[in-house]
């Protein structure tokens, strides 16, 4: 194994242009012995040396692995790997909530459409918000909302703390008669 953890690579010539942060190493892997966050899309992979250019071009902080907006599981207030990555989505998301948001105002939407983005920009990950879900209003922890996608637009936490990703159509509003 070539990389150290937090060592930022590029891919390999052969390969789609890359680069990545290495966050993990496992040897029992020995083909894609590496996870590596790409910095393109935010997605985490498993690579291995062949998929990855022969020397790194720099080294991540441990800041790259830790974000303050989700607490850890032993309280410290740093969450552990994902949660730069959950930032990153959550950035991505926000940019096609407000551009949702934009094209609104000039298509023929509904009026809860438009509440249901209003509201989907608006939040940061860990707010609770209102959702009619299976015929009741419950309250759910909200994400990120998806970078793409017209059938689930968003990813929430439900009162078990599951992860799901749900369509726009289950958000609460005002005047929504759902």
């Amino acid at each position: 194994m070539r990389f150290k953890r937090l060592d930022i690579v590029t891919s390999a010539p052969h390969y789609s242009p890359d680069v990545f942060v290495i966050v993990g190493i496992h040897p029992e892997r020995p083909k894609n012995c590496y996870d590596g966050v790409s910095l393109k899309s935010g997605t985490q992979y498993s690579v291995g040396d062949a998929s990855l250019a022969l020397k790194r071009v720099g080294m991540a902080d441990e800041s790259y692995l830790t974000s303050p907006s989700e607490p850890s599981p032993d309280g410290s207030g740093a969450s552990p790997l994902g949660a730069g990555v959950l930032d990153h989505n959550f950035l991505k998301g926000q940019r096609r909530a407000q551009r949702e948001l934009a094209e609104m105002m000039f298509g023929t939407h509904s009026a809860q459409d438009k509440q249901r983005w209003e509201k989907l920009a608006s939040l940061k990950p860990g707010d609770p918000f209102k959702v009619n879900f299976k015929g009741k209003v419950q309250t759910f922890t909200f994400r990120y909302v998806c970078a793409q996608g017209y059938k689930y637009v968003f990813v929430a936490e439900n009162a078990k703390g599951t992860r799901y990703k749900y369509p726009l159509t289950i958000i609460a509003v005002e005047s929504a008669k759902v």
